[in-house]
């Protein structure tokens, strides 16, 4: 009964250990995803050996049935360390940089959604997308947040903008150039909000709203 009844919490909280962990290691749960599914698979087990012991030991049950009910602890929780050590993705020192953004809005662009904002990350000539995950309002504001990989020989950076709410076809888009972006090592914290300047767009496009765009980046990791 203790085993199935701690077997059940394991699989119950083993998720929101695993996402502890994450952010424990200050790392996207995406990054570590076979990290956390092995944790998730391995907690009911080591939660059940561990209630299975801990009734052996509170019903004074022999010492054998004691003993091995801790070494089948001991053994279930080495295996979940070893596989989740070998399965962890370790951060890389070099290689192309992945970087996470934050982009505020005018107070009179009224966003609902973040699949309704399209950010592209490229140069003069090609472009690729850039996830946009995140929304939030905050002091009246839309905030949207994401990542984007930058190419290490992109050495004119820009992104663009395109809006598909409020707004009639064709739907307003904005270009701009990104700063010099580090490249030497992860950052923790993001840099400075940063005004968005709109350069000429590289076509006829509808302008953006008026108003005060910011955005700010930081370096997360290589991949």
């Amino acid at each position: 009964m203790a085993a199935l009844g701690f077997g059940w919490l394991g699989a119950l909280f083993g998720q929101d250990a695993g996402y502890a962990v994450a952010r424990l290691l200050r790392r996207d749960p995406a990054e570590i995803k076979d990290m956390l599914i092995w944790l998730f698979i391995a907690s009911p087990f080591v939660m059940a050996a561990l209630g299975a012991w801990l009734a052996l030991v509170l019903a004074g049950a022999g010492r054998a049935a004691r003993t091995g009910s801790l070494a089948l602890l001991v053994v279930l929780t080495a295996g979940t360390v070893a596989i989740s050590v070998a399965s962890y993705d370790w951060p890389k020192r070099f290689g192309t940089p992945v970087y996470d953004y934050e982009l505020r809005m005018p107070a009179g662009v009224k966003i609902t959604d973040h699949n309704l904002v399209d950010l592209t990350i490229g140069d003069e000539k090609t472009g690729s997308g850039c996830a946009v995950t995140g929304l939030q309002h905050i002091a009246g504001r839309a905030q949207v947040s994401g990542a984007f990989v930058l190419g290490r020989d992109n050495h004119a950076p820009q992104m663009s903008m395109r809006l598909r709410e409020g707004t009639v076809h064709p739907h307003p888009e904005g270009y701009w150039r990104l700063p010099e972006m580090p490249m030497d090592k992860p950052q923790v914290e993001f840099s400075p909000w940063q005004k968005i300047e709109f350069i000429a767009p590289p076509r006829a496009v509808p302008a953006m709203p008026l108003g005060d765009y910011e955005i700010r980046y930081r370096l997360r990791r290589f991949m």
